[in-house]
């Protein structure tokens, strides 16, 4: 694979893979969502809230659907690790730094606002992960990638903040047991509204730009790569009709995406003869880990009586903990 030159604002991949195909254009481009979202609309916006606790319902998603992609990120974090691009602090004890800031926060009853800050954190992390895609398909010059950024970065306030809102209208301002919903003044996203019709705009001339100067493959990949962007975060992020459906599609469209993408780059960078996928059999810890999590999903469900907050704690850590890993392993300075 040879180098390649991304902005140090969002250095995804240093690395481009060789090959291109229904793959890359499945599975990371457009995350999985010609599979899923067939599925997603047959579920229709009914379907789990009204039976479980909402709490509840949110754990089981993060943890059925999240848990695989998040599991890749361990197997990256412990080869970046293994040599010696990242400190082994991000491991374990990272994970725990992350458990006892949640515990604090419980025992200071604060931990719907803590649980709130990595919910907003988490829909950051989604945004830049799909610009960081782009990155990898569609290096470009200076001038394409200061576009680039703005492309993307004038849409995340209102995707993030409207994201919000729409939790606020649709939960009818009612807070949950670990979120709170924001009302954002409408001022603000009036503001918001404009920079990401800004944003969009720019991301037109950015197309017209690769265009006029012939990079036709780059120009394809790019151009999905942003038409999925702003289409999959604001379908998922400020539809209040679909507000169900709409998570499903960002969380699996985030999980799938980034899993396709860490299997193109692990297998990239195994050893010879070797895949990522015999390592992935290997890391024995977080699949027990893993089991764990789902066995409290269970408990929770069928014995209410036990308090659930030990299960929110850990999950919600991996979560926190996956945020935090991934702002550090993508960075240009670690390599591929």
């Amino acid at each position: 694979m040879g180098n390649v030159e991304v902005s140090r604002a969002w250095p995804l991949a240093t690395r481009r893979a060789d090959g291109f195909g229904l793959f890359d254009w499945g599975f990371v481009i457009l995350g999985g969502l010609p599979l899923f979202l067939p599925l997603i609309f047959w579920v229709g916006e009914n379907g789990g809230p009204q039976r479980v606790d909402m709490a509840l319902w949110y754990y089981w998603v993060n943890a059925a659907i999240s848990g695989p992609h998040v599991y890749s990120t361990y197997l990256r974090l412990g080869r970046k690790i293994g040599e010696g691009q990242v400190s082994r602090f991000l491991g374990w004890p990272a994970y725990l730094v992350s458990v006892v800031v949640l515990y604090i926060s419980h025992l200071t009853g604060h931990l719907a606002e803590a649980m709130t800050a990595v919910n907003v954190w988490q829909s950051y992390h989604y945004l830049r992960q799909t610009y960081g895609v782009y990155c990898f398909y569609a290096p470009g010059d200076h001038q394409e990638r200061r576009l680039a950024f703005w492309a993307f970065h004038g849409a995340m306030p209102l995707l993030i903040f409207g994201r919000w809102d729409t939790i606020h209208t649709a939960w009818q301002g009612k807070a949950q047991p670990y979120l709170i919903p924001m009302d954002i003044p409408d001022v603000f996203m009036r503001g918001c509204w404009m920079a990401f019709w800004i944003s969009v705009g720019l991301g037109v001339l950015l197309m017209f730009v690769r265009a006029s100067r012939g990079t036709a493959s780059g120009l394809w990949k790019g151009f999905g790569v942003l038409v999925a962007y702003y289409a999959v975060h604001a379908y998922g992020f400020l539809s209040v009709d679909h507000f169900q459906r709409g998570f499903f599609a960002v969380t699996i469209f985030h999980a799938v995406q980034y899993l396709g993408l860490t299997w193109k780059l692990e297998n990239a960078n195994s050893p010879a003869g070797q895949r990522a996928q015999t390592r992935w059999l290997r890391q024995s810890p977080f699949l027990i880990f893993w089991a764990v999590l789902l066995g409290l999903g269970l408990v929770w469900e069928n014995f209410t009586l036990l308090v659930p907050a030990a299960a929110v704690f850990l999950l919600s850590a991996v979560s926190f903990h996956h945020y935090w890993v991934d702002a550090v392993i993508w960075r240009r300075k670690v390599g591929a």
